[in-house]
């Protein structure tokens, strides 16, 4: 059902911020479906549980479309969609400004493929470049396992 879900709006959703919107808030009612949404980006944090994702927070002159602090590191994921102004720079501007560059995480996940001088500046700045289409390949993969899908049903009834 989620995949199915996800699956759809990858396909018609041509805004960042609906589907900003809708991920978060089904990361904030979904317990399980927050902790993959984040292992997606940084499969190595464990337990990650307890995470809030926050929407929008500002962080100096930069709004990430999701940030979320966890074991010490602040986590800036940003959603494109269409848009090639992915703010790689910007982003480590603010870490560097902030005085912890070294706890600060990156990810941007786009629903187009990023051309190679964008791919070199993603690199640059340590950004995890996903896709919607692998997150949706994700979702099918490890919510299975984890009987996100069932307990969802349960939830809607």
């Amino acid at each position: 059902m989620i995949v199915n879900l996800f699956s759809n709006l990858s396909e018609r959703l041509r805004s960042e911020n609906n589907l900003s919107d809708i991920t978060w808030a089904l990361a904030v009612t979904f317990q399980e479906f927050k902790e993959e949404f984040i292992k997606f980006f940084f499969p190595e944090l464990k337990d990650c549980k307890n995470i809030e994702i926050i929407r929008e927070k500002i962080l100096g002159g930069s709004r990430p479309d999701f940030f979320a602090e966890f074991d010490g590191k602040n986590l800036v994921i940003e959603n494109k969609i269409e848009d090639t102004n992915y703010h790689f720079q910007q982003y480590a501007d603010e870490a560097k400004r902030s005085g912890k560059e070294s706890e600060f995480k990156f990810a941007i996940i786009l629903n187009h493929k990023l051309d190679q001088q964008s791919i070199e500046q993603a690199k640059n700045y340590n950004f995890c470049v996903k896709y919607w289409e692998e997150f949706v390949t994700y979702l099918k993969q490890n919510l299975k396992q984890n009987n996100f899908q069932p307990e969802l049903c349960n939830r809607c009834i």
